[in-house]
């Protein structure tokens, strides 16, 4: 049996936060239809392209199974890759995973020093 597919969203800090106070991810602006979500392969560089103005985010991961109901892969035509999209309210009770990002000479690296609890 192969391990679960993971799809994942990045967080502020402010956001996490503020999931753990209400229990669901919080949308952005640019989530009015839907939530954004990366692939693995995908989470270093949106968060190069897109959180520029942090120094320390959160990559929370689901199990795209969880999701399927209203998870769609679709074209990102900026990027020219399909991405995630969730149709729906996130919730962290379906989190199965989270970690920090850190942003050391420009980019953004997994920071396995510091474990995240939830």
């Amino acid at each position: 049996m192969s391990p679960p597919r993971l799809v994942y969203r990045i967080m502020t800090p402010l956001e996490w936060t503020a999931a753990h106070e209400v229990g669901l991810v919080p949308r952005r602006d640019i989530d009015a239809e839907y939530f954004h979500l990366s692939p693995a392969s995908e989470v270093i560089p949106t968060a190069n392209i897109h959180f520029k103005a942090f120094d320390e985010l959160i990559e929370i991961a689901f199990e795209e199974d969880a999701l399927a109901d209203h998870l769609k892969w679709e074209l990102a035509p900026k990027r020219g890759l399909e991405f995630p999209h969730f149709y729906g309210d996130l919730t962290m009770a379906d989190m199965v995973a989270a970690r920090y990002l850190v942003r050391k000479d420009g980019s953004w690296y997994y920071d396995e020093t510091r474990p995240l609890s939830w």
